[in-house]
C-alpha cells in the first residue's frame, strides 16, 4: 500500500468531513458527496485503487480473482492481491471469506447420495 496520509491530507479529508457532517444536504446528496470522498481517499492511496472501487460496488462479494477479472488482468495476481487489501482499508468493506457454492452443493449431493448424513 501507499504511504499513509500526510498530516495535511488528514487534516483536509478531516475538514471536507466536518464540512459535510454540517451540511444541510439531502440523504442521497449527502452519500453521493461521502462517495466522492472515499473515492479521492482511494486516489491518493494508489491511482488504480478509484476504478477497483467502483468496480466492487456491482458484485456482492469479491476476492482477489474477482479483482483480477474486473481489471482484465486475472493473471496479475500480485496487483490484485494489493489492491484488494487496499479496499479493506475502507470501512464500508468487510471481510468475509468466499465460499464456493459449487464445491459445497457437490459435497452436500455426494453425502446425500451416498446415503451419509
Amino acid at each position: 500500500m501507499s504511504e499513509p496520509f500526510s498530516s495535511n491530507q488528514h487534516d483536509d479529508l478531516s475538514r471536507a468531513l466536518a464540512d459535510l457532517l454540517a451540511s444541510d444536504l439531502h440523504p442521497e446528496a449527502f452519500t453521493r458527496q461521502l462517495v466522492h470522498l472515499n473515492i479521492e481517499q482511494a486516489r491518493s492511496v494508489d491511482p488504480e485503487l478509484p476504478d477497483i472501487l467502483r468496480a466492487c460496488a456491482i458484485p456482492r462479494q469479491f476476492d482477489e480473482e474477482v479483482i483480477g477479472v474486473l481489471r482484465d488482468a486475472p493473471q496479475d495476481r500480485d496487483t490484485s492481491k494489493r489492491l484488494l487489501n487496499e479496499l479493506l482499508s475502507f470501512s464500508f468493506v468487510k471481510e468475509r471469506k468466499m465460499v464456493d457454492i459449487s464445491t459445497t452443493t457437490m459435497s452436500v449431493t455426494r453425502s446425500w447420495t451416498s446415503g451419509v448424513t
